[in-house]
């Protein structure tokens, strides 16, 4: 890709960009990160919970 020096680069091995957040007024594409909602945390905490329950009872189960 000439034209654009050494502002281009290459993303890591195995990271595929899903959607770009913007491009610049050199073509160049601008990737932001997302960060999890505090309910997204909140979901999987709760999920968490419910396994360790899970298996607290089947461990009851079993001894008894």
């Amino acid at each position: 890709m000439e034209g654009f020096g050494a502002a281009c680069r290459q993303l890591p091995e195995g990271v595929i960009l899903t959607s770009p957040g913007d491009i610049n007024n050199n073509g160049q594409v601008i990737a932001v990160g997302t960060v999890p909602e505090p309910e997204t945390y909140a979901l999987m905490l709760a999920g968490l919970g419910l396994v360790r329950l899970m298996a607290r009872r089947k461990k009851a189960k079993n001894a008894g």
